[in-house]
């Protein structure tokens, strides 16, 4: 099986900080999905179900010909652990909560297909306002992650996805 290292042209390990660069120059080139499902898989997440989640949108995905234009990853916690399983799509970064494999189809069907909010699968804050970005959440919205900037934004299983975002930048 090929790993993203030798699709990506190298052979591990990098021998040298400039390696490093040029690997992580070519991890950014590869070409990028259309959208890009994240799906919480830590502990809380976990425990509601989200490894059925993520199972959901890959077997949903196949099945409608989107899994060539839309991606399926793992993410860390994005810190909403209450109301887990949390899904995020990007590029337009919509939150879901409380996500079930039996919500992935209309998931699939009205957001990144038709472009459309699933209106009870979005966070309500206090007013009842729906917050369609986990942004939006009262919550987060005054908050700028530093140090745990790539969580919940990288599979915390692929090294390449912290690779492509800086890591290990430092050794330079």
């Amino acid at each position: 099986m090929a790993t993203d290292a030798t699709r990506a042209g190298m052979s591990m390990p990098l021998p040298s900080v400039a390696a490093l660069g040029e690997y992580r120059r070519r991890l950014a080139a590869r070409p990028s999905a259309a959208k890009t499902v994240h799906v919480c898989l830590t502990t809380g997440c976990r425990a509601g179900g989200a490894e059925g989640v993520k199972a959901a949108f890959e077997r949903t995905l196949a099945e409608t010909g989107l899994g060539d234009t839309v991606w399926v990853r793992e993410t860390g916690c994005r810190g909403f652990c209450a109301r887990g399983p949390v899904v995020i799509i990007e590029p337009e970064g919509i939150f879901y909560q409380m996500v079930e494999p039996g919500d992935v189809p209309d998931i699939v069907q009205r957001t990144i297909v038709g472009g459309e909010i699933v209106s009870r699968l979005s966070y309500t804050d206090t007013l009842g306002a729906a917050c369609v970005r986990l942004a939006d959440v009262p919550f987060f919205r005054g908050q700028d992650r530093v140090v745990l900037r790539n969580c919940g934004e990288i599979d915390p299983t692929d090294i390449d996805a912290y690779i492509v975002r800086d890591g290990y930048a430092a050794l330079a």
